[in-house]
């Protein structure tokens, strides 16, 4: 419900730091640096955005890969981090009890698996 909250509140108030997608089933965080020093701490009670990402996949969100073949694409395009929840959707809030942490087992294969993607996209990153 936070995370609804405060992509709602940067869509309306702050959109180059995160908004909604214009398909408003997924969210994208254009400025990692001021959401973590002037929103996270808004809505959480830290202000670390690797801590903000691990929960989000931790509930089942996913990052939308940029699309390297996108002539439309800018190169600031590419640095930004695009999510999606099939319950997390904009003007939609009553679908969001529907998110739901999974069980222990599931967040410990859950948490490797994003270590690995995580752990893929700065090799990427890198490779450039």
């Amino acid at each position: 419900q936070n995370t609804y909250r405060m992509i709602d509140y940067c869509n309306s108030c702050h959109p180059l730091i995160a908004s909604w997608w214009s398909d408003g089933e997924t969210f994208v965080i254009k400025d990692t640096q001021k959401l973590s020093f002037n929103i996270i701490p808004r809505f959480f009670k830290h202000n670390k955005f690797s801590s903000f990402v691990r929960q989000l996949n931790f509930y089942g969100f996913r990052k939308i890969k940029h699309d390297p073949y996108n002539i439309n694409a800018s190169d600031q395009d590419s640095k930004h981090w695009r999510f999606r929840h099939e319950f997390f959707v904009r003007d939609r809030p009553d679908l969001i009890r529907e998110i739901r942490r999974p069980s222990q087992n599931t967040v410990e294969k859950e948490e490797i698996e994003s270590l690995k993607r995580e752990m893929k996209d700065l090799k990427d990153q890198v490779s450039f």
